[in-house]
């Protein structure tokens, strides 16, 4: 195969074009928006001030079209910060072709003002981090640093990816690999090199998603696989039994009703406070959780999609058991997305006056943690080879001169390399 930056600079070409688009869109819609507010609270005011009824049903029906542009216009902006991303990713693929480390660095730390955030940029991007001194070849060959091999070739986005990548380069990525495991790696290998423009929208996405540290409590939570405990889950059954008294006054003693509403809000808000302590691993795995399975789960919604013919590929794309990893995050993800509600202080208070929400929370997350703990770990794993391949593939871009060896064997065990 041999390197060339013209399909890529088409390719920045369209990209621009699409982010011209967005950038339009949304900056109509931003307008809008400014409108409706203005004409919002304009009506409010005007109804109050004249007593208008009419007026009030036309602030209701400007708040949703309000609600229903601020919809539209956060998926614009996805959108838009997806472009970018894209054309960031499509530019260091010209520079890395090019041979232009300068280049490349300016890009990686794109947007970057502060001085450490630079560093940790430079320092994340080059690699220099899996810099081994004891290493038979690591200094001799520039495997890390600006100018070096992993700065050329690493396309991997995620702290797990980038590492895996490492160790391949420093020949730790396996004791002894078969000839056969050696031609399985370059059949993969081949299939994303015919594939750039996949290459491009998963490492767009996973910058997006900001995977630069392990998600260590993801993973550690899920290996742990700590259900709740029952006397919780017993607790919210009753919490929800609760409710049936207020309900029976309503039937038989109306007058007695407020006093039941709240005699049930204050021992919910009871259990709630006492539960906090006992609830607090849960609570704490889940910090910067919802991000992080989010990105995964875009990263292989992506790869599920992404019509791969390879079989090694699809055996690092498909779940254990046939159950698809996107379907196993999903699930963690709406659990996750009421963790995040009662993240917020008012929230949590509200929510739990009226429904056992912590203790839910924690039981369907150690539900999911049993059910599918062993599926995160090897799903981060297989992330981390796939990335370590797309890294591979990039001699086929930025080499002059690139090609596959044919691997031989002999019987002899001394004369296999």
């Amino acid at each position: 195969m041999t390197a060339s930056p013209k399909l890529f600079e088409e390719n920045n070409q369209k990209i621009n074009e699409s982010l011209k688009l967005y950038e339009s869109r949304s900056n109509l819609l931003s307008v809008l928006r400014f409108i409706l507010f203005v004409a919002g609270v304009f009506s409010l005011i005007w109804a109050i001030l004249k007593k208008l009824p009419l007026f009030y049903l036309v602030f209701a029906v400007i708040i949703i079209v309000f609600i229903v542009l601020c919809v539209v216009h956060g998926k614009v902006t996805a959108k838009l910060k997806y472009y970018e991303a894209l054309l960031n990713v499509n530019s260091r693929y010209i520079a890395r072709i090019k041979g232009d480390f300068d280049g490349l660095f300016a890009l990686v730390c794109d947007g970057l003002k502060r001085r450490d955030e630079i560093e940790a940029a430079t320092r994340y991007a080059s690699g220099t981090g899996f810099y081994r001194d004891d290493h038979d070849y690591c200094m001799d060959l520039d495997i890390f640093g600006k100018k070096s091999l992993f700065s050329r070739l690493n396309v991997a986005e995620t702290s797990f990816g980038r590492r895996a990548f490492a160790r391949e380069l420093l020949g730790l990525g396996a004791n002894v690999r078969s000839a056969a495991g050696i031609v399985e790696r370059q059949k993969a290998v081949k299939e994303m090199a015919s594939r750039p423009d996949f290459l491009e929208q998963y490492q767009a996405t996973a910058m997006l998603g900001n995977m630069k540290k392990d998600p260590k409590a993801l993973i550690d939570f899920a290996s742990e696989k700590k259900p709740a405990k029952s006397s919780h889950i017993a607790l919210a059954v009753i919490q929800y039994c609760l409710w049936l008294v207020p309900i029976a006054a309503l039937i038989f003693s109306p007058s007695n009703v407020r006093v039941c509403v709240l005699g049930v809000i204050i021992v919910n808000l009871l259990v709630w406070a006492l539960g906090i302590r006992s609830n607090s691993y849960y609570f704490k795995a889940a910090d910067g959780m919802p991000s992080q399975v989010s990105t995964i789960h875009k990263l292989y919604s992506l790869l599920e999609s992404s019509e791969l013919k390879d079989e090694y590929l699809c055996s690092l794309i498909r779940g254990k058991g046939g159950k698809t990893v996107t379907g196993a995050l999903s699930s963690l993800s709406f659990i996750l997305f009421f963790e995040g509600l009662r993240s917020q202080p008012i929230f949590a208070f509200l929510l739990n006056s009226v429904m056992p929400l912590d203790n839910l929370i924690c039981f369907f997350m150690g539900k999911w943690a049993v059910s599918n703990g062993d599926c995160l770990y090897s799903a981060v794993s297989n992330l981390a080879e796939i990335e370590a391949l797309m890294c591979a593939t990039q001699i086929s871009f930025v080499c002059d001169v690139s090609s596959f060896p044919e691997i031989e064997t002999s019987e002899s065990y001394d004369d296999n390399a």
